[in-house]
């Protein structure tokens, strides 16, 4: 395997090619990339970015699970957000294989157990709902039944942060959890 990388904003290599390094992940790196990638591939009537939902996740999951809740697509800052429905075809086995092997590296090196516990999951799918109510096509939301799972969505409108103000919001909320 080729010893393939990025050189991240903060001037670190982070390496695809060998087993990712925790040394190579830097918070700031994360709350940049995340900030500046869009949810759903950027089908959403204005910007919003993965790192604002990582905010709210760690919002509505347990509080005990908060630090997973936020850093649960921690992964795509050095991946990118492949849209759920891309990511299950067979051709993106060797994308699943990355995130699998990335994203427990980078939860760790940030301080969370690397798993993704049962709140954090339920969290997701509501912010999820919410998501496709508030800034989706009303399609979107009618097709809502094969993600809902009986859960509803959080009941709070959301509103899409510019890039800077998610970056904020993501590393505030990860230093009141870690302080």
């Amino acid at each position: 395997m080729t010893d393939s990388y990025i050189v991240t904003y903060t001037g670190r290599r982070f390496h695809y090619g060998v087993e990712p390094r925790p040394e190579d992940v830097s918070l700031e790196d994360v709350a940049l990339a995340l900030s500046n990638i869009c949810r759903y591939g950027g089908h959403t009537f204005r910007f919003y970015s993965v790192a604002q939902h990582s905010v709210l996740v760690s919002r509505w999951c347990d509080p005990g699970d908060a630090l997973a809740g936020l850093l649960h697509d921690a992964s795509e800052a050095y991946l990118w957000d492949c849209p759920s429905p891309l990511k299950r075809l067979p051709e993106m086995e060797g994308y699943l294989e990355l995130e699998e092997r990335i994203q427990p590296v980078v939860a760790r090196a940030l301080g969370a157990s690397g798993a993704v516990p049962p709140s954090v999951l339920r969290a997701d799918i509501q912010v999820y709902l919410a998501e496709i109510r508030d800034f989706m096509p009303p399609e979107q939301y009618e097709d809502r039944s094969r993600w809902a799972r009986g859960l509803d969505p959080v009941p709070e409108r959301i509103i899409p942060f510019s890039s800077h103000k998610a970056r904020r919001a993501f590393l505030a909320r990860y230093w009141e959890l870690t302080a």
